[in-house]
């Protein structure tokens, strides 16, 4: 997987810790504190997913991954960073692209389908249509 991948899944594990291996603080390079939220998948069973969770800004509500609970659904954008793998919860955006891009191969399939059969309907049946036409 080299790019964005967006799905609805469930995690079968969440770990949610302000804390390393060592049991002292995550905190970054800048000395700003942090929590990491690590998440098993199926779709990614031998890998844990990993996000970095700052403390909201004034006038911010929390990072909604900080309330992931195993087993719950949600839509996700996953990426691959060299060996890590990353995740974020998905924005509005992001699943209405994902719904987009779904119809449209659908809908792309379903022209092909018919195209084969147009000599068994007729040729006047459908036209080339092009979904930048709407």
């Amino acid at each position: 997987m080299n790019d964005k991948q967006v799905l609805y899944t469930a995690p079968t594990k969440v770990y949610i810790s302000d804390k390393n291996k060592a049991g002292e603080p995550l905190v970054d390079k800048n000395g700003k504190a942090y929590k990491k939220v690590a998440i098993k998948l199926n779709e990614f069973p031998d890998v844990w997913l990993s996000c970095l969770c700052y403390p909201p800004k004034a006038n911010y509500s929390p990072r909604r991954e900080l309330e992931m609970i195993d087993g719950e659904k949600y839509w996700l954008v996953v990426e691959q960073n060299g060996d890590f793998f990353n995740f974020k919860l998905a924005s509005s955006i992001d699943e209405l692209r994902y719904k987009v891009e779904s119809l449209e191969k659908k809908v792309d399939f379903l022209y092909k389908e018919i195209k084969k059969k147009e000599n068994v309907i007729g040729e006047d049946v459908l036209e080339e249509v092009s979904l930048d036409e709407f």
